[in-house]
């Protein structure tokens, strides 16, 4: 079985956030019986100088996965347009020099319709070749696309010989915004925990002090300043129990701002970004992961904090309704402060019901590598034959 991966974005190197879980779901199906290999399109901004050193394709073998790589700067500010044109261009590039190297591939698997999906969608009806779309971007349920994209994104998902969503309600979302029709159906395959986090789990040791941990983009989406407000309610008093948040993004000089007028400051440290080794490191040390987002189509903070044995908080936003039980932490209604302070005390208070073994081993059952790779298995399977 030859699969080719086309990501809408993806990681310049092992040390790059960005897609990051694209190419650890592409590294895992390298590992298993199938032929796989990426073709990535990476636009560096002049903040990236590096980059101007290695503009150009590269070749190379990631982990074992065959990785082929156009890096392209952008010379002039962020241009949606610009990286559409880029984007298409150069996957198809990469495309017809692989091919030209290692034949035909028996499937296409785009992640995201735009725009990887757009290009898999073209090359399937010049080479004869299926594909499939996996979904992951919340701007058609967010209403954050234009309607010419969202066009080209109900052309790429109602041509797919499959397509898969990361989460129930996120298929749900889905279907309601482009009026599925009838003959289309959304298979669901959650994310896969990146092996490491599994790999790193140790049973917690006693600790006096109680921490809370948030990691993601600081933006109004994330509601880390709801986070703030309900840490602020339940916990002002209670110097043993702190809030580390950790990323960066539009909202951070605001929510700053916030916690010094909450006078959090020496319970709430802003760690701006960190990469993936440094937020293994932070959540192995925290007692609790929060996310109070206001929409998620799926959650993978979640499930790696999980992999770490640790209980998780989470709003009802969409993804986390998927991944969060009783057994493995609470729910918060969505956009609610008064609901998210009574969940973070509420695991406060109980924490030591949670087993963190059972924590551990219920996300490798459900999202570890083999889970992964049998789901997708399947679903390439279904198109080649």
């Amino acid at each position: 079985m030859h699969i080719v991966v086309l990501p809408s974005w993806y990681p310049s190197d092992q040390h790059d956030a960005a897609g990051s879980f694209f190419r650890e779901q592409a590294i895992a199906l390298s590992e298993s019986d199938i032929d796989v290999a990426v073709l990535a399109v990476c636009l560096h901004g002049l903040r990236n100088w590096r980059a101007i050193f290695s503009q150009g394709v590269d070749e190379s073998i990631d982990l074992g996965l065959p990785t082929y790589r156009l890096n392209v700067m952008r010379w002039l500010p962020r241009s949606a347009k610009f990286d559409e044109i880029v984007v298409r261009f150069g996957l198809k590039l990469l495309f017809k020099r692989y091919v030209k190297k290692h034949g035909l591939p028996d499937a296409i698997h785009a992640q995201c319709a735009l725009f990887g999906g757009v290009v898999a969608r073209e090359l399937s009806a010049e080479f004869n070749i299926p594909y499939l779309v996996t979904e992951h971007c919340s701007i058609y349920a967010r209403d954050l696309v234009t309607q010419k994209d969202k066009v080209l994104a109900k052309k790429v998902f109602e041509q797919a010989n499959k397509l898969i969503a990361v989460s129930e309600p996120f298929a749900n979302d889905l279907k309601a915004a482009f009026c599925e029709t009838a003959h289309q159906v959304w298979n669901i395959i959650p994310n896969m925990v990146e092996q490491q986090f599994l790999d790193n789990f140790e049973e917690p040791k006693k600790n006096n002090k109680f921490s809370f941990i948030a990691i993601g983009s600081l933006n109004k989406n994330k509601a880390i300043d709801n986070l703030l407000l309900a840490f602020y309610e339940q916990f002002r008093t209670n110097k043993n129990v702190t809030l580390t948040i950790a990323g960066d993004g539009v909202e951070r000089a605001n929510l700053e701002l916030l916690s010094r007028e909450l006078k959090l400051e020496s319970q709430v440290t802003f760690l701006g970004n960190i990469n993936r080794a440094r937020a293994l490191e932070e959540i192995s040390n925290a007692s609790v992961l929060v996310s109070a987002s206001k929409y998620e189509t799926f959650g993978v903070v979640l499930i790696e904090a999980l992999a770490l044995g640790k209980p998780v908080i989470a709003t009802q936003c969409g993804g986390p309704e998927t991944i969060v039980t009783s057994k493995v932490g609470l729910l918060a209604k969505n956009d609610n402060v008064q609901s998210l302070a009574t969940q973070l005390q509420q695991l406060h208070l109980t924490y030591d019901s949670y087993n963190p073994v059972e924590i551990h081993e219920y996300c490798k059952l459900r999202f570890g590598k083999k889970a992964y790779i049998n789901s997708m298995t399947k679903q390439f399977q279904d198109v080649i034959t």
